[in-house]
C-alpha cells in the first residue's frame, strides 16, 4: 500500500460518511456488470451530495443513469476507473456542486 493510503475498516456509520462528506467523491468499482453490490454506497452517497465514480452494473443502473455527478466506466478496465478518478479530481468543483443540485431530487423518490 502506498504511504499516502491508510485502510480503514470497521469504522462507524456515521464516521464513514464523513469522511466520504469530506472526500472528493465515492469509488464503487464493481468486478462484473452481473456483480450485485454496491447500492447503499450509491444511495447514501447520492442522498449526501457526493459525486460518485463507479463500474457499470446491472444491479446498479437505475441508481446511475442520467445522473451529472455519476461518472462510470465498463467493469474489468483498471485504466478506465482511473480516468474517473483523474476526472473526480480535475472537475471536483463542478461534480460536487452537481452532487449537491441533486439532493432534493433523489430525496424525493
Amino acid at each position: 500500500m502506498p504511504d499516502h493510503v491508510e485502510v480503514l475498516t470497521e469504522l462507524p456509520a456515521p464516521r464513514c460518511w464523513r469522511i466520504a462528506m469530506d472526500s472528493m467523491g465515492v469509488l464503487v468499482p464493481l468486478r462484473t456488470r452481473e456483480t450485485c453490490c454496491g447500492q447503499v454506497t450509491l444511495v447514501g452517497a447520492k442522498l449526501l451530495g457526493i459525486p460518485i465514480a463507479t463500474t457499470r452494473s446491472d444491479a446498479t443502473v437505475d441508481y446511475c443513469a442520467g445522473r451529472e455527478a455519476v461518472l462510470e466506466s465498463e467493469p474489468g478496465d483498471p485504466a478506465a476507473f482511473a480516468g474517473l478518478i483523474e476526472r473526480l479530481a480535475a472537475d471536483h468543483a463542478r461534480l460536487r456542486a452537481a452532487a449537491r443540485r441533486a439532493v432534493p431530487a433523489e430525496r424525493a423518490l
